[in-house]
């Protein structure tokens, strides 16, 4: 082998060693990606599932039940 012919294989050999690392990585980052997302509409559908409780409102206001409860409870 002559030195040109070594060189050429160097510079052939990094240039596959770059594209392959260039897949690897985003095959790593897309996985990262999908995992990110799925995990996120995971949370949002867990989030939009969830009963809301009947004994306290949203808004922080007492239900009529509880008014009549404390009014009892009061006299």
């Amino acid at each position: 082998m002559t030195v040109d012919s070594v060189e050429i294989r160097k510079i052939q050999y990094a240039r596959e060693l770059a594209a392959y690392t260039m897949r690897q990585w985003n095959i790593m980052r897309e996985a990262l990606e999908r995992e990110r997302s799925l995990a996120a509409s995971t949370v949002s559908q867990t989030q939009s599932l969830r009963p809301r409780s009947r004994s306290q409102p949203q808004d922080g206001t007492s239900t009529l039940a509880q008014q009549c409860a404390s009014a009892h409870t009061e006299s």
